[in-house]
């Protein structure tokens, strides 16, 4: 594994890689080096990502809408060992965590992680590959 040999300070992780997924990602390198400092820098909507990103282990969730600016300020924050979402995602999640609801009832965010990669490759027009 690369983060065994270069040893690096931060991690910057996509939710969607060209050759598998990110949060999966985040859970395998967190099983090896589980003090690693992980950020997830995406397009794709907070509400769907940003927790599920957390659970899996990384330190924060920024949406690639936001300017470069804010990106440094959370690279830093992570580096600090702080957790970073945005205001919006934070006050869900209080208000989640409080309420003992923990994903809002939508549908589509009661889904897996793999149920919503497979609904985001069918959306892509992928075909099925049984992995086993």
């Amino acid at each position: 594994m690369l983060v065994k040999q270069t040893e690096p300070d931060l991690i910057l992780v996509d939710i969607f890689l060209a050759n598998g997924n990110g949060l999966e990602l985040i859970n395998q390198v967190k099983s090896i080096f589980p003090s690693m400092k992980m950020l997830v820098i995406s397009a794709f909507k907070d509400s769907l990502y940003a927790e599920r990103a957390l659970r899996a282990g990384a330190l924060g969730y920024l949406n690639k809408q936001q300017s470069s600016e804010k990106g440094i300020e959370v690279i830093r924050t992570v580096l600090q060992g702080e957790r970073f979402v945005d205001p919006e995602t934070g006050r869900r999640l209080i208000n989640q965590a409080l309420s003992g609801t923990g994903l809002t009832n939508s549908p589509v965010e009661q889904l897996t992680d793999r149920e919503l990669e497979v609904f985001r490759l069918i959306g892509e027009g992928n075909g099925f590959q049984l992995r086993v």
